[in-house]
């Protein structure tokens, strides 16, 4: 059943997620604020938010019960099934964290909108619940990164739990600047997009660039969208700070 579950959600997590990374550019360059801005907006978070709920469904799945998903015939040997059992757990939480990420920084971005300077709405259990998920698994998968060889464990582990602060302070602050909503806007619907095409490039992309990159460069192209992603969101939010003064 594991299985079965598994690929149907696998099946869903691709086409959105697809489809996601094309719509991300179309509110980046169009008009801000116009109608077509408003509806490729929409289209992308309730994508990403598909491609969320799927990659914590399957990361789930996986850490719960891993031989159940890779080896639902019960063909390995013990020691293959040791072995998958390690892996399956550390790549299972690393996604289950990308997924909280794209989670987050999805509901952040859209909900600050509909908040604007009241942001009572930022703090009930269904907005809050999700944050504190990125910080726990953050922090366990940064325990993970002393066990495995990859850096990417421990690079975004350190940027997911400091996003997630990121968003406490802006919900709980005291007060903030008028239309600081905008900067948290942007910053976040872009740090969503970052995630999105991390995951892609980590989990999707990785049987591509085997082929074309050798494995000790691949990780160059595993950060690339977290460097591209860092400029643009400075870009825009400097520009939005100085024409809305925002402090």
């Amino acid at each position: 059943m594991y299985e079965s579950i598994h690929k149907l959600a696998l099946v869903l997590h691709i086409a959105i997620g697809s489809a996601g990374l094309v719509i991300f550019w179309l509110p980046i360059f169009s008009k801000k604020g116009g109608a077509f801005h408003k509806q490729a907006g929409n289209w992308f978070a309730k994508g990403m938010t598909i491609v969320a709920y799927s990659g914590i469904l399957m990361s789930t799945l996986v850490f719960i019960d891993p031989l159940a998903v890779r080896d639902p015939n019960n063909q390995f040997t013990l020691e293959q099934a040791t072995n998958v059992v390690e892996v399956a757990r550390a790549t299972a939480a690393f996604l289950f964290m990308l997924s909280c990420l794209v989670l987050c920084t999805t509901r952040q971005g859209i909900n600050v909108l509909k908040a604007k300077d009241d942001r009572s709405i930022l703090k009930t259990p269904a907005h809050l619940v999700p944050i504190f998920l990125l910080m726990l698994s953050a922090v366990y998968v940064g325990m993970l990164s002393f066990q495995r060889a990859s850096l990417l464990y421990p690079i975004f582990s350190v940027l997911s739990f400091f996003v997630a602060i990121g968003m406490l302070k802006y919900i709980f602050r005291a007060e903030v600047s008028k239309r600081t909503w905008i900067i948290e806007h942007v910053t976040n619907i872009i740090a969503s997009g970052i995630a999105a095409y991390t995951a892609f490039l980590v989990f999707g992309g990785q049987s591509f660039l085997a082929g074309l990159v050798p494995s000790n460069m691949q990780i160059m192209f595993w950060i690339m969208p977290g460097v591209v992603g860092g400029f643009l969101s400075h870009v825009y939010a400097s520009k939005y700070r100085k024409i809305y003064n925002v402090k």
